[in-house]
């Protein structure tokens, strides 16, 4: 039969008790179901330096340490994204109260102990510690995975958006070329009767309209936000600022809205003014965050 493999488990004790440290190395030591492989720290500046370098799958953790005391330790951790995520088992021989499990709890640790430990108690606690962790782990790992899907997801349907919209500004410059030679030819029906439906396929609202649906599929609540906090904005502002938000150039923003690149330059500015943004701040970025 195929053995199973016994997963190894890296346990930082930070304690500067040597009767501590001997007992729990013996008790892990007689757990023959458990791969234990144990990182000592003397005081609290060692451990945070430890779970730094090491990233040990669970921290036991001493309250009563020179240096920097459990809680400062703890506080320390939880302050840091590479070490906030390990979990933390606070031990402690003398603040044992109801008072002291609450402080230790809501500074960010999974458990508390009291000390001196009992073999089973401290196994017991450990591995469900670690469990707990790796459940957590495995969950935060998922919502990372799901959301860099959906951020592709949504990358790709902006690089669709953007896409359709320059093909309708292609479509309304070519229109308007062919609208400026027609008006040269002699008058006659045929004449007024094409010029008549190039004036409404050159329909702006009616594109904008449609623009306006398939943008809000990909950014929701876009003008809502917009016009809720910035409701004097012209319907030429709230397009340029859609296009910004879809990271097209000044040139293409140009195109779109059929003014020169200069002009765009000029309503940029005009439209950072209104936004009351500091010189520093790039309104692009500003714009994105809404």
């Amino acid at each position: 039969m195929p053995t199973t493999q016994i997963k190894k488990i890296d346990i930082l004790l930070a304690d500067d008790e040597p009767n501590i440290i001997q007992a729990v190395t013996s008790y892990f030591a007689q757990d023959a179901n458990h791969d234990y492989n144990l990182l000592y720290a003397p005081n609290g500046e060692i451990a945070c330096q430890l779970a730094w370098e090491k990233q040990p799958s669970l921290i036991l953790l001493d309250w009563q340490m020179p240096v920097k005391d459990g809680m400062q330790t703890l506080k320390c951790l939880k302050s840091k994204a590479k070490t906030a995520d390990i979990p933390v088992i606070i031990a402690s021989g003398f603040n044992t109260d109801e008072d002291h499990l609450a402080e230790a709890l809501g500074q960010g640790a999974v458990d508390f102990i009291r000390k001196p430990f009992s073999k089973v108690e401290l196994l017991a606690r450990v591995q469900a510690a670690v469990r707990l962790s790796e459940a957590y782990l495995s969950i935060k790992m998922q919502k990372a995975e799901i959301q860099d899907l959906a951020n592709k997801m949504i990358a790709q349907k902006e690089r669709e958006l953007a896409t359709t919209t320059l093909q309708i500004a292609q479509k309304s410059e070519l229109l308007e070329t062919l609208q400026q030679k027609i008006e040269d030819l002699p008058r006659s029906t045929l004449r007024k009767e094409i010029l008549q439906d190039i004036k409404s396929s050159l329909s702006t609202d009616n594109h904008w309209e449609q623009f306006k649906m398939h943008f809000e599929e990909v950014h929701p609540n876009f003008f809502e936000k917009l016009k809720t906090a910035f409701p004097k904005l012209s319907q030429n502002e709230l397009k340029l600022c859609v296009y910004i938000r879809m990271r097209l150039s000044n040139k293409e923003i140009a195109q779109l809205l059929n003014i020169s690149p200069k002009g765009i330059e000029t309503a940029r500015y005009r439209l950072k003014k209104k936004f009351e943004l500091a010189a520093e701040v790039d309104m692009n970025d500003f714009i994105q965050s809404l």
